[in-house]
């Protein structure tokens, strides 16, 4: 049996952004970086992000050092832990449903062959607990597809005391079997279909990154000597790069997110190097301003994560509200840095709107501003707008927010016949699948086919493929909206 003790690296743990919490400053600006990097991926779609900073294969590294510093604090008693996990991860996720839903159902809940997922009284129940994504409708599937990472999380969670307990045992073979099990999913002997083979796929493809960050809190993985793991590490990255250029998606091409074979190997071969280098960050400490940013986005990290993709559907229609930043919204180089500065505007608005509810779910006073305070002086009087929000527990924000969700669900099925019947009116498809919900009609064929007439605006139009990207596309001529890559 590994013994279980957790040991400071060379990374130090030091108090950011003068909150008075120790924590890691390596391991906080690498969960930071992994959300820019994630927005610039969904704003963007360039393949090499992954290759040049594989971001969701660290989150959950990190994400696995901190379940196994809990379990042991534990002492056994892993229920509480995992209500703990578990409040921590649904309050952010019940207040975007408690938006999201009744917008795409006001907008009309279509199902198209290749994007949303039908809307019943099965599916509505992934909102609150996401064993399962969450449904979306087509015209919102964007919003939506990067709710995996809130369901694979969750599984992880639920799954960490057995995979504890196994790792410490038997950690080589432990830590290989997400590894064999996507050699079978990738070579058809397991089949993955399904919202179930969803949950496998995911699994598989980050279940190790999770475990080695097991191996990170135990030590295990900092008395590895470097002549080891380097080889072993930068050998995962080649292969998982060779495998995604020699067996590309066919949509999304060798993009490690399309390729989850590829995506598994050179995820662990980065966390292998990434957690086991840990360089001195102590200077963080000394750099306040940037030591506040990524306080903001450790605190933040789950709002920023679910809110990014809305963001950037939103950051036209934001450009396109002034005739001023309308004129500079064009498919240029310019045009679209203009449109992810809008974006990022927009996620801070996400932040002040919907952060606090990651202060609850922590157990800390709601704020709606993030920015680390300096500390103060015992006794001193709180600020009158933090300490209207401070007597709020989880518990009892969990009440209107799960309240809402249910009005939601009331709502639809009050309000199905009438959206079916106003499909009906205006674009003749039948209604069909659950009740309130359409599947959007193909085009009547035509003789002729006109090419769209050139725009100077850019209209919030888009869908997603395979990692749920909406990219804006750089044309020479006047573009339609953002597009989606792989």
């Amino acid at each position: 049996m590994i013994a279980a003790t957790a040991v400071t690296a060379g990374a130090g743990p030091a108090t950011v952004g003068g909150t008075g919490r120790t924590r890691n400053g390596y391991f906080d600006t690498l969960r930071a970086v992994a959300l820019v990097r994630v927005v610039i991926y969904h704003a963007f779609g360039w393949a090499w992000l992954p290759v040049l900073f594989p971001s969701m294969g660290i989150m959950f590294a990190l994400a696995g050092t901190l379940m196994a510093a809990s379990l042991d604090r534990a002492g056994g008693d892993y229920w509480p832990v995992l209500r703990k996990r578990m409040r921590r991860l649904l309050p952010p996720l019940w207040v975007m449903g408690v938006v999201l839903v009744p917008v795409m159902l006001w907008h009309g809940w279509t199902v198209t062959d290749g994007e949303g997922a039908g809307l019943d009284w099965r599916t509505i129940g992934f909102w609150v607990l996401p064993i399962s994504d969450p449904p979306g409708s087509s015209w919102g599937a964007d919003w939506v597809v990067p709710l995996w990472y809130i369901r694979t999380y969750l599984w992880l969670v639920l799954l960490s005391p057995a995979f504890l307990w196994l790792f410490r045992r038997w950690p080589k073979r432990v830590l290989a079997v997400p590894l064999v099990l996507m050699v079978l999913i990738t070579t058809g002997l397991l089949n993955a279909d399904g919202r179930s083979g969803d949950v496998m796929l995911s699994l598989g493809t980050f279940g190790a990154c999770w475990m080695l960050g097991f191996a990170q809190h135990d030590g295990t993985l900092r008395a590895v000597r470097l002549r080891v793991v380097v080889p072993v590490g930068a050998g995962l990255l080649v292969t998982g790069l060779a495998w995604a250029l020699t067996h590309p998606d066919p949509v999304g091409g060798w993009d490690l997110d399309e390729v989850p074979l590829a995506q598994a190997m050179y995820s662990v071969g980065a966390v292998l190097l990434l957690m086991r280098v840990q360089p001195d960050f102590s200077w963080l400490a000394r750099r306040p301003i940037l030591s506040k940013l990524v306080t903001v986005a450790n605190s933040r990290a789950v709002t920023i994560y679910l809110w990014n993709n809305v963001a950037i559907f939103a950051a036209p229609l934001l450009l396109d509200a002034w005739w001023v930043t309308a004129a500079w919204d064009t498919p240029t180089v310019s045009g679209k840095l203009l449109q992810f500065g809008a974006a990022w505007l927009a996620i801070g608005a996400a932040i002040l709107a919907f952060g606090w509810a990651e202060d609850l779910a922590a157990g800390r006073g709601a704020r709606i501003n993030p920015w680390p305070r300096a500390a103060r002086a015992t006794g001193a009087p709180r600020a009158a707008w933090v300490s209207w929000a401070a007597w709020v527990s989880w518990r009892r924000a969990a009440v209107p927010v799960l309240a809402g969700l249910t009005g939601v669900a009331l709502a639809w099925l009050v309000a199905a016949p009438v959206g079916s019947a106003a499909g009906l009116s205006t674009t003749g498809a039948p209604a069909v699948t659950a009740p309130g919900v359409r599947v959007a009609p193909p085009p009547e064929p035509s003789a002729v086919t006109s090419p769209p007439e050139p725009s100077a605006v850019t209209s919030p139009v888009g869908s997603a493929t395979g990692a749920g990207t909406r990219t804006w596309a750089i044309t020479p001529e006047a573009s339609t909206g953002p597009v989606s890559t792989g």
